[in-house]
């Protein structure tokens, strides 16, 4: 969150503002997710959590 605007998540991942709390330990799950938190993977941090969110949705969309 520190390094990425919460816009990105509002705005680019359609997700809720009550959602991205979810979202990031949804993420933080992941064993990839801690080596892209260095500033020189950036590039490689936004499309893992482009991929991450459309895995979000798709199980909390099958919940409802």
């Amino acid at each position: 969150m520190k390094r990425i605007n919460s816009s990105f998540f509002t705005n680019t991942l359609q997700l809720k503002s009550d959602e991205i709390g979810l979202f990031l330990l949804f993420c933080e799950n992941d064993a990839k997710a801690q080596s892209l938190l260095k500033p020189e993977n950036e590039f490689q941090l936004i499309d893992f959590l482009i991929t991450k969110n459309e895995e979000f949705k798709r199980i909390t969309t099958f919940e409802k």
